[in-house]
């Protein structure tokens, strides 16, 4: 069996928190764990930085809680159903998606605890 371990990295969420959602956030996860979080190695960056395509206000709430999250890794390839802002159609590829955050002005980038599923 492999033994799961819990690292540092740097991830990239796609929006600034807004408080008031992100209070509810936080007290949703104090009874419900923490959250699974879709993302992508960061390309050119070493591999404990990410892009998250999702989850700005569960990454924040995390964060605040001193709590892990956890990381499912993408492909590029890969086709998703995402709620990125100026990103269209809904269901498209993660690169396109990635693409777009790469030009982002909104995007907050967090330490945090991490379990990377493999």
């Amino acid at each position: 069996m492999k033994k799961l371990r819990v690292k540092y990295v740097y991830i990239t969420t796609p929006n600034r928190p807004d408080s008031r959602i992100l209070s509810n956030v936080m007290w949703l996860m104090e009874s419900m764990g923490p959250p699974i979080i879709r993302a992508v190695p960061a390309i050119g960056e070493r591999v404990d930085r990410w892009i998250a395509l999702e989850g700005s206000h569960r990454v924040a709430a995390a964060k605040k809680l001193g709590m892990a999250i956890i990381i499912r890794p993408m492909k590029l390839n890969q086709r998703i159903r995402h709620d990125v802002r100026d990103v269209y159609p809904k269901r498209t590829t993660v690169k396109k998606v990635v693409d777009a955050l790469n030009e982002c002005g909104q995007c907050v980038r967090y330490r945090v605890a991490a379990l990377i599923l493999r």
